[in-house]
């Protein structure tokens, strides 16, 4: 019995490594598909601009770090926040605090017209996309569960200490997965002008993720970011067919 304990024990540290080493695993699909279904939703609203009205509940099921199934409630809200034009301005990820299932929220501008956000086309698509795999990696993070908001109130950088805040734990994975998708966004492109280590370095210091990060980040986890960030680049260039 202990031998099995011990067993347990360091499958659980390989697991916490991975998770460490690499942006939550998560199907990048799923996300994909949610923006889709909010964007039909947008297509059938009046041509007005959305301001602080907009309100979409939508159900998502993803994979935990551990493999279990979880029900996650999304919701799509908006905003408006003087001065800022951004299409897509944050998110958030707790529970709900009725029903306690996980809650993920990505909030958008309402400067805009819903018809804005169909316009933009593929640009929004994937600012909203990277957004909302940012707030799942946090519910997909079995090691953080019982961390985080317990409301649905968007946190905003004047209530946090940023150093603190973005040097979580959570908030590292969360993050890097941000900036692999920025990376992986132009990485084949830049493979044909570049050597691979190189076309990842250009691409690194061209994410706005990391530029928005790095000042506060400790060196142990700007390292652990890098590392996570090299070696997802890896394993996507290792599924993209010949």
């Amino acid at each position: 019995m202990m031998l099995d304990r011990n067993l347990v024990a360091r499958e659980l540290l390989e697991a916490a490594r991975l998770v460490a080493t690499r942006p939550i695993p998560l199907d990048r699909r799923i996300a994909e598909k949610a923006v889709d279904r909010l964007l039909d939703f947008l297509r059938k609203q009046p041509k007005k601009p959305v301001k602080s009205s907009l309100r979409f509940v939508d159900q998502v099921t993803i994979s935990d770090v551990t493999g279990q199934a979880t029900e996650v409630e999304v919701l799509w809200q908006s905003k408006v926040e003087k001065g800022v034009f951004e299409m897509v301005l944050g998110g958030g990820a707790g529970k709900n605090t009725r029903t306690q299932q996980p809650a993920a929220i990505v909030t958008l501008n309402g400067i805009y017209l819903p018809s804005d956000f169909i316009d933009e086309g593929d640009e929004f698509r994937y600012e909203a996309v990277k957004v909302l795999l940012h707030e799942l990696s946090h519910l997909a993070d079995v090691f953080v569960k019982t961390v985080g908001p317990g409301s649905k109130r968007v946190l905003t950088e004047k209530d946090l200490e940023l150093k603190e805040y973005y040097n979580r734990p959570s908030e590292v994975r969360a993050y890097m997965r941000e900036i692999v998708e920025e990376v992986q966004k132009h990485l084949l492109e830049f493979l044909r002008h570049f050597p691979k280590n190189e076309a990842i370095a250009r691409l690194v210091k061209l994410s706005a993720t990391w530029e928005q990060v790095k000042p506060y980040l400790t060196e142990k986890n700007k390292g652990l970011v890098l590392k996570g960030v090299y070696q997802a680049a890896e394993d996507f260039l290792a599924g993209v067919k010949p």
